[in-house]
């Protein structure tokens, strides 16, 4: 008997060995992939090609490879538990010597008094240049495991110049400017805000992107994720209808996740101004399947995986991938079905500008009710209602995902 052979997708088995480095980085279970989608929407929006995107994706997921390289010094020189300091030491910003001299202060040694700290530090202060080299063995070691997965060199660059900043002041080299490889320079936004948004919410990572703009971050990626993340659609429509908290926060993972799915799809076919062909609209009409396949493979994602694939479903049965009828399509599916219509006829197009509000809710009522729902029809026209409809598109947002 012929063994059967089973395919495995490399970035399953990436994805799910992210949650290791997230353990041994001190980060909540899921880090790098948050990271990774919020890096991949920053790519979107910069319109990368696909083999771009293809080798930030996995530098996003594996960013973290070498964060063992270091933990053992770490831990001895610190006193402490060297994932305690890495977790709090993403919240600070280390480049400002009062910062980070007040940070160490309060992180080596836990527990002792204010002599032992002073010890510790002075040991700190005679190793010299101490950040500068766990940073660069921390780099030179993700970059080498990257390698020994066959990954591009680009993939490779991109984590070993992680947390290089705009100004030249990151680590291990000192870069700026363009110097610094663009999938970096998203890797470093990218890590930071899900950092900041962890800790505060989405009002604390816009503050901090705003506040280290053009010092640690490119200006342009700072741009490009304030656009993104402003008024929640899916979330206004849930409020209007009277989710609670636990449904308001699953409908905007949801939203955030629902178009992950396109990462499979040609960007010569997302980003072609002219009619779709045949072939081409059925290659489109695959992206929920890939949502759906890349979300069950997460135990944290797993819960979201039919309601962030099913948004191109219609009550009728006429919808796709699986034409799926009203008796298979709850409220959040059908809320998630009428804020992504929405979205995107109010979104700038490579084939058209973005149509006006009273335009984009016209054509959406001419598939109300045999298609779209008819309540969350109108409690989208109560959210808008209260948006400021001159500011053009509006984009999902992280706000407590």
């Amino acid at each position: 008997m012929q063994p059967v052979m089973t395919e495995i997708a490399l970035s399953g088995v990436i994805g799910a060995l992210s949650y290791a480095l997230d353990i041994a980085e001190g980060q909540p279970p899921g880090h790098a992939i948050r990271s990774c989608l919020i890096g991949m929407r920053l790519a979107a929006e910069l319109d990368l090609g696909a083999s771009d995107r293809s080798d930030l994706f996995y530098a996003l997921l594996l960013k973290d490879s070498g964060c063992s390289a270091n933990a053992n010094r770490m831990a001895a020189l610190f006193a402490a538990d060297d994932r305690a300091a890495k977790a709090t030491s993403k919240l600070v910003d280390w480049t400002n010597p009062r910062t980070a001299f007040l940070w160490s202060l309060r992180t080596v040694a836990p527990g002792t008094g204010l002599r032992r700290r002073i010890e510790v530090l002075k040991g700190i202060r005679d190793e010299g240049e101490v950040t500068r080299k766990f940073m660069e063995a921390r780099c030179d070691r993700g970059a080498e495991i990257a390698r020994m997965l066959f990954l591009s060199e680009h993939t490779a660059a991109a984590i070993r110049s992680l947390d290089e900043h705009r100004d030249g002041r990151g680590m291990p080299d000192g870069l700026c400017g363009d110097e610094i490889p663009l999938a970096a320079r998203i890797l470093c936004l990218a890590q930071t805000i899900e950092v900041f948004h962890a800790a505060g919410g989405l009002k604390a990572a816009r503050a901090m992107a705003k506040r280290r703009r053009g010092r640690w971050f490119d200006p342009a990626l700072v741009d490009a994720f304030l656009r993104f993340c402003g008024d929640p659609i899916a979330d206004g429509i849930a409020a209007a209808l009277g989710f609670d908290a636990d449904g308001r926060r699953t409908m905007l993972r949801a939203a955030l996740l629902h178009d992950i799915g396109k990462l499979a799809i040609s960007s010569r076919i997302l980003d072609k101004p002219d009619k779709l062909t045949d072939d081409e609209f059925r290659a489109i009409q695959t992206h929920p399947v890939h949502t759906l396949r890349i979300l069950e493979r997460a135990p944290c994602f797993h819960e979201l995986a039919d309601l962030a694939a099913n948004h191109h479903e219609k009550l009728d049965g006429t919808g796709y991938p699986r034409s799926l009828d009203a008796r298979h399509l709850d409220l959040p599916m059908r809320v998630l079905a009428v804020a992504d219509v929405y979205e995107a006829l109010t979104a700038d197009r490579p084939y058209r500008g973005p149509l006006p509000v009273e335009e984009a809710l016209a054509i959406i009522d001419r598939d109300v009710p045999h298609k779209l729902d008819a309540d969350a029809r109108g409690a989208l026209e109560v959210h808008v209602g209260r948006s400021d409809a001159s500011a053009g598109p509006v984009g999902l947002t992280l706000s407590e995902a």
